[in-house]
């Protein structure tokens, strides 16, 4: 074809400066759209054309058949009419949702598809649909269908034409991708085709980029699809990220407490189990507690990003149904909540601001407290106070005697911050400065014990006499 390059470029000139005003299009020039398609722009505009049927994948399993809409289908025993693209993510939450038994999805027919070259067919029955699956060509295992949904073209769009064998030319008209894919597929030896510039693409983002020449048009579509994920495989939860970055996501979930809104594991549902449960994630150690009444489990929490996904793990001890290394599948900020996802396993949580300081009061001042444990700048001072006890009484008074001298010291105490905060102060007396700090983190608490942690690493634990 490129020894017709000089007849093109000469014989055409004078016939797109013509023909191109009765299309109303831009005139051309000899230099950029009078040569004739370069053999890669061809591909692209042959990918480009090509019907994509990857966005209702989740139903068919085929990127080569598109469902015609409406249609209707069975989820899970949930019919569902599907009139745009937005109602396969209903498909999705339904497949996600309910996990007691098999996911299922069976089609009403009978139904239209379209196939890759844009023809419209009926099917009565899912063994034909089988059919047209099998005969078109299948995704392969990286996903690639070999179609091209980065870019679009905004129509029409022209192609000036020579005719080699009867010496004549023309120019076509396209005005769709339907036509644009019989244009490419009817093309002859004989037929040397250009295209009239400018012509408009659109990116998948929306954003509109005029192209001039066949190497613009080439690099576009390049860089375009370098950056563009065509989602054609069969992993529909590949999208269930969450757009917050791991700082964002820790600062929210160690603010207040949570309670399981929802627990399935298996296929069966174990909310019910977890009922009453208060959780507290705390920054310091990565300290998890789930506390119901008076008992107390404790253990850790982390979270971590994989393969873009952010994951939350949760390990406590004797919850064994929450203990996994969750994806976050979703998060709601104005009502702060959040899910998780593993497989078919789910755990949502809603936040449960309670408000604990009239029980960390009640338990400080029920009785006698010593100190069963301190750690201060990574020494350990416990052997400091073993000889003192403790007593939080009114009117945030705390009295420390020392059991050997019987000699009385007195400070202040306070709970705050939805009773997850002890304030201790002693002024500058010696060795209870140790404790000195208004914001020891409560890390857990039972009927006779209750530890706290500073920010910095110190620790406190005290235990009832």
């Amino acid at each position: 074809m490129k020894n017709y390059y000089a007849i093109l470029s000469s014989v055409l000139v004078f016939f797109l400066l013509t023909a191109c005003q009765q299309e109303e299009t831009t005139t051309l020039t000899a230099k950029d759209a009078n040569a004739e398609l370069p053999d890669k722009t061809l591909t692209f505009l042959t990918q480009i054309s090509v019907n994509d049927g990857s966005h209702d994948n989740i139903i068919d399993g085929a990127s080569c058949i598109e469902l015609k809409l409406p249609l209707t289908v069975n989820v899970n025993n949930n019919p569902v009419t599907i009139e745009d693209n937005s109602d396969f993510d209903t498909i999705e939450l339904l497949l996600e949702e309910d996990t007691d038994d098999d996911d299922s999805i069976f089609i009403d027919f009978p139904i239209e598809i379209v196939l890759e070259d844009h023809t419209v067919v009926s099917v009565n029955d899912l063994a034909a649909l089988n059919e047209y699956i099998n005969q078109c060509e299948q995704t392969t295992a990286d996903g690639d269908d070999g179609d091209i949904e980065s870019v679009d073209f905004i129509y029409p769009i022209y192609f000036p034409l020579l005719d080699i064998n009867a010496g004549e030319t023309s120019m076509t008209r396209v005005s769709s991708d339907k036509e644009l894919h019989a244009f490419m597929k009817g093309m002859t030896p004989s037929l040397v085709v250009g295209l009239d510039f400018p012509v408009t693409l659109v990116l998948s983002d929306g954003e509109e980029i005029v192209i001039t020449s066949y190497e613009v048009l080439e690099n576009t579509v390049e860089v375009a699809e370098i950056t563009h994920d065509d989602d054609d495989d069969l992993d529909f939860n590949d999208d269930d990220q969450v757009n917050m970055s791991e700082d964002e996501f820790i600062n929210y979930i160690t603010q207040c407490g949570y309670v399981i809104d929802k627990l399935i594991v298996d296929g069966q549902a174990h909310q019910t189990s977890y009922q009453g449960y208060h959780f507290e994630f705390y920054e310091y150690g990565n300290v998890a507690t789930a506390c119901i009444g008076t008992e107390l489990s404790v253990g850790t929490w982390d979270v971590t990003t994989v393969n873009d996904n952010l994951r939350f793990e949760i390990a406590i001890d004797d919850l064994p149904f929450i203990n996994r290394n969750w994806i976050v599948h979703n998060f709601e900020e104005t009502e702060v909540s959040f899910g998780l996802r593993l497989g078919e396993d789910i755990l949502d949580f809603n936040m449960d601001c309670i408000d604990q300081t009239p029980d960390i009061i009640a338990l400080l001042s029920s009785d006698t407290w010593t100190v069963y444990y301190l750690e201060v700048a990574d020494i350990n001072q416990t052997q400091t106070l073993s000889n003192y006890s403790f007593n939080f009484g009114d009117n945030d008074v705390v009295t420390a005697v020392n059991q050997e001298t019987q000699e009385v010291e007195y400070g202040s105490w306070e709970v705050v911050n939805f009773g997850l905060e002890l304030g201790l102060d002693f002024g500058s007396t010696p060795p209870l400065e140790y404790l000195n700090n208004e914001q020891w983190n409560i890390v857990f608490y039972s009927t006779n014990y209750i530890e706290v942690h500073t920010t910095t690493g110190d620790i406190l634990a005290f235990e009832k006499e």
